[in-house]
């Protein structure tokens, strides 16, 4: 069977996405893989970039209260899980 190192979860940012954080969750967990989560949004305009870093931050902070609250569901809340978040706003 092949193992997993590598686990990519593409995220809008705006939905309630617990059922498939889970399914990346329960997959990192299985197979003691990284979880790279990714949080796509469509390009600041320049009139409006001072709001940016702000924006990005609460997409973070966002995916950190979905991430406890699907570990919580799956009862993985104790195991650590490497996860890195990175948001990408149409560069």
């Amino acid at each position: 069977m092949h193992r997993f190192h590598n686990i990519l979860f593409v995220s809008h940012g705006i939905k309630n996405e617990t059922e498939a954080l889970q399914l990346a969750l329960k997959l990192a967990s299985k197979n003691e893989a990284q979880l790279h989560i990714l949080i796509t949004c469509p390009p600041f305009p320049d009139t409006l970039s001072e709001y940016k870093t702000s924006y990005e931050a609460s997409l973070i902070d966002k995916m950190n209260k979905a991430i406890q609250l699907a570990k919580s569901g799956l009862g993985v809340s104790k195991k650590k899980i490497p996860i890195d978040i990175e948001v990408d706003c149409g560069t």
